[in-house]
């Protein structure tokens, strides 16, 4: 990166570390985030720390939940920001995974936008402005780097398009499976690898190779990263989901179509709940007086 990019980036932390230095400046009353920590997650990460259990164990039964569960149950997935409450105290592990979830947010989303998607018009201080501002968003907890760490993780699936990987884009993409969620971004992830893959070969008539590797590789690294929920669903004669009590709701092909439809314009209009884009007033609205100004005026 170039002097210009390199102080960019070092405001970038200082803002981050002031947002940090004021949210938990007074530790011992500081709060966490509710949503899905109201719903059990902060306590369970906190059985980690407090209680012995053996985590990779897909059959362990944690008694102190309920008449005892199963830990695929509640801890299907191998993952590195879990394992962090294990080392550490609860809150300390919580903070920690936050500053760097917003670290990655802030250097990944800069990284992607200098290196691929420098435009016409393009501006550093817009670039370092949009990275600041997605690396604040008030993210989900929960699936650790399965949203903050998207950037990054694109940044180098386009130098495995590109041609231009090395070590450090390797590594990346092969921890990112036990850093994040396979049910709540992975599919989409490789998914969206998948259709990269399927366009370059549609558009440049060949094979690559690396791509077609790293699919493969964060395909099997995903499914080995969820074997203790695995192991219950296929191996455990008595598993019963926590969700076995939820109500399924049997749609018909048109109806499922229309739900999803339904369901995907929510998501554009107002952002998603595992990471509130809070870009419905400002962000859209522009978008829409932008297109209206350039109907107007051709030369904009």
């Amino acid at each position: 990166m170039s002097k210009q990019s390199n102080n960019l980036v070092n405001i970038g932390l200082l803002i981050l570390f002031l947002f940090f230095f004021i949210k938990y400046f007074n530790y011992s009353k500081s709060t966490v985030d509710a949503f899905d920590n109201l719903d059990g997650t902060f306590v369970n990460w906190s059985l980690l720390s407090n209680t012995y259990i053996e985590y990779f164990n897909p059959t362990f039964v944690i008694k102190q939940i309920g008449e005892g569960i199963m830990i695929g149950n509640i801890f299907p997935s191998i993952s590195i920001g879990e394992l962090s409450f294990k080392i550490l105290h609860p809150y300390k592990a919580y903070i920690l995974n936050e500053i760097f979830a917003r670290v990655i947010a802030f250097i990944g989303f800069f990284l992607l936008i200098n290196n691929h998607f420098k435009f016409k018009n393009y501006n550093l201080y817009i670039s370092f402005s949009v990275s600041i501002a997605f690396s604040l968003l008030p993210f989900n907890p929960s699936p650790f780097l399965t949203v903050a760490g998207q950037p990054l993780l694109l940044y180098s699936i386009l130098n495995f398009y590109k041609q231009k990987q090395n070590k450090f884009d390797w590594m990346i993409c092969l921890i990112f499976p036990f850093y994040s969620s396979l049910v709540l971004g992975g599919f989409a992830i490789l998914s969206a690898i998948f259709f990269i893959l399927i366009f370059q070969i549609y558009k440049n008539k060949f094979l690559n190779s690396n791509l077609l590797s790293l699919l493969i590789l964060m395909s099997v690294l995903y499914l080995l990263s969820i074997y203790k929920g695995l192991y219950l669903v296929f191996l455990e004669p008595d598993f019963q989901s926590i969700r076995s009590e939820f109500i399924n709701n049997v749609y018909n092909l048109y109806n499922s179509i229309l739900s999803s439809l339904n369901n995907s314009l929510g998501i554009f209009l107002f952002g998603h709940e595992h990471a509130p884009s809070m870009h419905t007033y400002i962000i859209l609205s522009s978008l829409i007086f932008s297109i209206f100004l350039i109907k107007k005026k051709k030369n904009i």
